[in-house]
């Protein structure tokens, strides 16, 4: 698990720890909407020192995509 994004995902969206999982989608609560979305995504570059191209910011749409192009971009 990526205890960093983790934290991350709990802090934006205001969740529980509980409500963390990799089945995390866009949706699933209520401040995973459109405009969450975009700060969460905002949020991960800003802590990764990244910069998402659109294509990954649209594909990011759970938990588990997103570590996906984590994994990818950190291991470039």
């Amino acid at each position: 698990m990526n205890v960093k994004l983790k934290k991350l995902v709990v802090t934006q969206l205001k969740i529980d720890e509980s409500q963390y999982s990799e089945n995390l989608k866009l949706g699933d609560v209520p401040t995973w909407d459109s405009m969450g979305h975009i700060n969460l995504m905002f949020s991960i570059e800003e802590a990764y020192g990244i910069q998402l191209d659109s294509d990954e910011i649209t594909n990011a749409k759970s938990i588990g995509l997103i570590n996906q192009i984590l994994q990818k971009r950190i291991s470039k």
